[in-house]
């Protein structure tokens, strides 16, 4: 009864694990990214506080979209691995998109942007599966 009675109870600090791990790979990645910023290809000195710069925007977004994605899915009982996913890239895209003036929507434009849209896409699907991990290791949806 001990062991099953532990396994059955929510640890909500998975949760915040995955909250705060699901930033790290948009900074890193858009990091990495990022030579204008003074990133040296193959040189971890110069990408960690770039990253480090970029977690906190990349933690507020997660935090505020993921959270409100993550409300609306527990709700409809739909959180599921590939939920978080495509919730994480539809929002990534979108901020993307909002950052460049939603000039990729434009024809000349379009084919220029798209690249950078689908690496921050990637970078909000890594985080959306991030989270939906630790709401899964949490055991939330159980109780």
């Amino acid at each position: 009864m001990g062991s099953e009675a532990a396994g059955d109870n929510p640890r909500p600090a998975w949760l915040i694990a995955g909250f705060l791990a699901a930033p790290l790979a948009p900074a890193f990645v858009l990091a990495a990214r990022s030579p204008g910023l003074g990133v040296e290809p193959g040189d971890m000195a110069s990408l960690l506080p770039i990253a480090a710069l970029l977690y906190l925007p990349s933690f507020f977004s997660v935090a505020l979209i993921g959270g409100l994605a993550l409300t609306v899915l527990h709700r409809l009982k739909r959180v599921r691995w590939w939920s978080g996913l495509l919730a994480g890239f539809a929002a990534a895209a979108l901020l993307s998109y909002l950052f460049t003036g939603f000039r990729g929507l434009e024809a000349q434009w379009f084919m220029a942007d798209l690249t950078g849209a689908l690496v921050w896409a990637a970078c909000g699907a890594a985080a959306g599966l991030i989270v939906w991990l630790g709401w899964r290791l949490s055991g939330i949806e159980k109780s």
